[in-house]
């Protein structure tokens, strides 16, 4: 299962969407008081549309990771390295997207964190000993091949890009199973 955003709009569609917004409003200041009013509407009803949109993330794990869904808050002690063990005992081996991307800023959003606040979680655990940061991939691809060959791994990549190599998570707003 995944977070899902309202609407299913891939970037590049936002991108032509936004740019065209962007391009009718810089240009109303030029038309009649009518049109004007007709365009500024019609701006403001696309944006509500499609300036808000988030890419749909899924959170993917290993195979044999031994549950098959998390809470928010459980998810977020992933990535922040407060677990490091699966209730198998396995170690939690974490992934993430280096680029910022909307799937990262989704996948953030998710977590109720800023990526900047993520990196600062990630340099003060480091600093004082208690974990590393998550390694950085380049690519969904790349994250998906890491996922899929490395036990206990968990990472997230944009729903378009997920395949039958890993497991795919559930979030739960409720309660999930112990994780040790």
């Amino acid at each position: 299962m995944s977070f899902k955003s309202c609407q299913r709009v891939s970037s590049q569609e936002q991108k032509k969407v936004l740019a065209f917004l962007d391009l009718l409003f810089r240009y109303s200041f030029k038309l009649k008081n009518e049109m004007l009013m007709l365009y500024r509407l019609i701006f403001v009803s696309l944006f509500a549309m499609f300036g808000s949109i988030q890419a749909q993330v899924v959170i993917i794990a290993h195979k044999d990771v031994p549950v098959e869904q998390l809470t928010q808050p459980q998810l977020l002690d992933f990535y922040t390295g407060d677990i490091k063990r699966w209730k198998n005992k396995d170690p939690v081996i974490v992934f993430t997207l280096k680029p910022k991307t909307a799937i990262q800023d989704s996948f953030f959003y998710l977590l109720g964190r800023t990526s900047s606040r993520m990196k600062s979680i990630w340099m003060k655990n480091m600093l004082s000993g208690e974990s590393d940061p998550p390694e950085s991939l380049i690519s969904e691809s790349a994250v998906l091949q890491r996922v899929s060959s490395t036990p206990g791994a968990i990472g997230f990549v944009s729903q378009d890009s997920i395949n039958d190599a890993v497991k795919t998570l559930m979030i739960n707003k409720g309660k999930a199973w112990p994780l040790f």
